[in-house]
């Protein structure tokens, strides 16, 4: 996962126990992006399949969802 040229607010939603794309490289793509991004935001969800959050776990995704689009500042 390579950073943005361009700063802008990211959200990293992922499970905790996804094999394709594993935790501890969703961490470490997060730990280089504070610097070249105005907010960065992450949700780990208990969902061991890759990108099943929503279906799995709806209320708690929509909310994260929710949450962080409510913190952005939009014009």
């Amino acid at each position: 996962f390579l950073a943005p040229k361009h700063p802008f607010p990211l959200l990293f939603l992922y499970g905790d126990k996804d094999a394709i794309c594993p935790p501890r490289g969703i961490d470490r793509a997060i730990s280089n992006m504070p610097t070249r991004a105005n907010s960065v935001n992450q949700v780990s969800c208990p969902a061991p399949p890759h990108v099943v959050h929503f279906l799995n776990h709806p209320e708690e995704y929509a909310r994260a969802v929710d949450e962080w689009l409510a913190s952005l500042e939009l014009a």
